[in-house]
């Protein structure tokens, strides 16, 4: 299956510990390849709160949903936390994924749909 990655980290300190974009990324490479999937696109938000916003590469990922070119049909993440902290938000999202057939799985955690 082609995925797409996405990472973030919501301050400066996780940007060099083990949340770091750098590690996120090697987790989902590393799950990818033991689940046969190809990531074909990786997208990062270092430094970006999860907290009642949706970050610059998360809306990119949203906006292009739909599109004729959109060519994966999930999205990898380390935790659902790295996605957003906001519940309703984090519905929501799910919710618009799930209208356009893309599943989101977590490489830590069990798959919510």
């Amino acid at each position: 299956m082609n995925i797409i990655s996405y990472h973030r980290t919501a301050t400066p300190k996780e940007c060099f510990d083990e949340n770091s974009v750098i590690l996120q990324c090697i987790k989902c490479e590393q799950w990818a390849y033991e689940n046969k999937h190809k990531i074909i696109q990786r997208y990062f938000d270092d430094g970006f709160s999860g907290i009642k916003k949706i970050s610059p590469s998360l809306q990119i990922i949203l906006d292009q949903l739909g599109n004729p070119k959109q060519c994966y049909q999930a999205i990898v993440i380390t935790s659902y936390s790295r996605l957003t902290r906001d519940i309703q938000l984090f519905t929501s999202i799910v919710k618009t994924l799930t209208s356009h057939n893309v599943v989101l799985m977590s490489v830590t955690e069990p798959n919510l749909f």
